[in-house]
């Protein structure tokens, strides 16, 4: 008999030793199911003038998994903490650890192999008013320990290439303490021009794409530091504008990035970003115009970018 059946039966217990308070989210058995399987474990018994008090309370880990704590009225402060896939399969261990905390079973019933319940012969009549679809719909998916995202941020680049709009799209591979995977960056062409021709110069792009790992600490269930560190390898492309005699030159790129930022997992299958990122330049470049003095740019030392965006869990 499963929980939802014994719902019904709970009517026939006389006077239980002891009284749940159970609290879990919709999608979980109810109170009355998971006291009814109870009442199934305890069987029939007389009154007892003081019930045991047991409160329990169910919640979804980040990483899918399902948490109840008990805490029983003797040791408030002593909560059990039971872990398990599924929210059906933790209120079944609840009730097996209630059960034998406060009447244990005689050892025969305790030996006694529970029979699980055939499998349905007969499918479910069609509507929405299907108890055996609701429940289905209800059960959550297995938790999985890897996750492979992608994510898509975008921001303002200063330094080593000018002031401008950058974009990062990342494909990577994450468990709750970790995450791995390829970042690209594509800052578009910047202007740069001689000082006393505007219309002169050269538009300067910069491309890159390189791994980073990161560390996720987390603050709270949905919340998470990631601290992240990568290396970039791409191309600066320099295009002169109205020069004469002017040619594209393209320079090697590489870089040490550091991150530190936010990451809030506001849906099971999205989560948002704020990334500032630090970038230290490994290969200096500049961009020169025959006949000037000094060259019309040069990459600094080291840069920022800040990012944000949107993380989409694919699988």
């Amino acid at each position: 008999m499963g929980l939802t059946a014994l719902a019904l039966a709970a009517a026939t217990v006389l006077a239980p030793a002891v009284e749940l308070e159970w609290h879990a989210p919709q999608g979980c058995p109810t109170a009355p199911s998971v006291r009814a399987r109870l009442a199934e474990y305890l069987g029939r018994s007389d009154a007892t003038p003081e019930p045991t008090r047991v409160h329990a309370q169910v919640r979804r880990l980040d990483d899918g998994t399902w948490e109840l704590a008990l805490r029983f009225e003797a040791a408030p402060d002593e909560p059990r903490v039971l872990t398990n896939a599924t929210c059906e399969g933790l209120a079944e261990a609840a009730v097996v650890v209630v059960a034998i905390a406060v009447a244990p079973p005689a050892p025969a019933r305790l030996n006694e192999p529970r029979v699980p319940d055939p499998p349905a012969r007969t499918p479910a009549p069609e509507g929405p008013t299907s108890p055996t679809r609701a429940d289905a719909a209800a059960r959550p998916a297995p938790a999985r320990p890897v996750e492979l995202s992608f994510a898509a941020l975008a921001g303002v680049g200063l330094g080593p290439v000018p002031v401008g709009l950058a974009l990062a799209p990342s494909l990577a591979v994450s468990a709750p303490r970790w995450r791995a995977g390829l970042v690209a960056i594509v800052e578009p062409a910047r202007s740069l021009r001689l000082p006393d021709l505007p219309g002169s110069g050269s538009d300067l792009l910069h491309w890159a794409l390189g791994p980073e790992a990161c560390w996720l600490p987390r603050v709270h269930p949905r919340v998470a530091i990631p601290v992240c560190g990568g290396v970039e390898l791409g191309r600066l492309e320099a295009t002169p504008v109205q020069l004469v005699d002017g040619r594209q030159r393209r320079s090697p790129w590489a870089a040490a990035t550091v991150t530190a930022g936010l990451r809030v997992r506001v849906h099971p299958r999205l989560a948002l970003w704020l990334a500032p990122v630090a970038v230290v330049t490994l290969t200096p470049a500049r961009v020169r115009v025959e006949g000037e003095p000094a060259p019309l740019f040069r990459t600094a030392p080291v840069g920022v970018r800040g990012l944000a965006g949107l993380e989409v869990i694919v699988w």
